[in-house]
């Protein structure tokens, strides 16, 4: 199931995309924007969590080109291209994936200041 629906998704990825996010939190719900052109995917505004990310051959010159030195975690990294319009990046629909919370991202806690920030 989650393989064929990639396969529909590499088919019909719209083509300013940069990354294809699987799972996600912490993305606000109100600035998603959907497009009847591309009705398997929604362009996000500032997505977290990336345990399961696809990027293109664009998407990772981009993160190449801006993440280089690195200057935080993969999340905050995609999130801030993404919020700065440098990394066109899209949500599958409906999202296969989810983290769990043995697994879970260490965003919120890096937030509340009870992460680490390494």
């Amino acid at each position: 199931e989650i393989m064929a629906q990639l396969e529909r998704h590499r088919r019909n990825l719209p083509p300013d995309a940069d990354a294809l996010l699987l799972e996600g939190c912490l993305e606000s719900c109100n600035l998603l924007e959907f497009s009847n052109a591309f009705p398997g995917f929604a362009r996000a505004s500032q997505p977290f969590c990336s345990g399961a990310v696809l990027l293109t051959r664009k998407g990772m010159e981009t993160m190449l080109e801006h993440c280089t030195p690195i200057f935080h975690g993969l999340d905050h990294m995609i999130a801030r291209l993404t919020f700065r319009g440098e990394l066109a990046s899209y949500f599958s629909l409906p999202l296969p994936l989810y983290q769990d919370v043995f697994f879970g991202s260490d965003v919120a806690r890096v937030e509340r200041g009870t992460g680490n920030r390494s």
